[in-house]
């Protein structure tokens, strides 16, 4: 089985490239997303959600660790 990895670094890059992932998960891929933000601007721009709807598609889903984020809601840290 053939392996995809989707890195949805941000709300806007999630949207853009969810339907793509989705595709190759239909054709039968496995397809993992790495979300790498926290939080967000609205309910359905969060990254909770963002990982809502790629369980529900069947994607794999993994974070960016806390520390590795940058970002509105984070402090960056050496």
């Amino acid at each position: 089985m053939s392996t995809a990895l989707f890195v949805f670094s941000t709300n806007s890059f999630y949207r853009e490239m969810f339907p793509v992932a989705e595709l190759y998960k239909k054709k039968g891929w496995r397809v993992h997303a790495l979300i790498g933000w926290e939080g967000g601007w609205s309910e359905e721009g969060t990254s909770q959600r963002c990982e809502q709807v790629c369980r529900e598609a069947g994607l794999e889903v993994s974070h960016v660790p806390l520390e590795r984020l940058w970002g509105v809601n984070t402090v960056w840290r050496h």
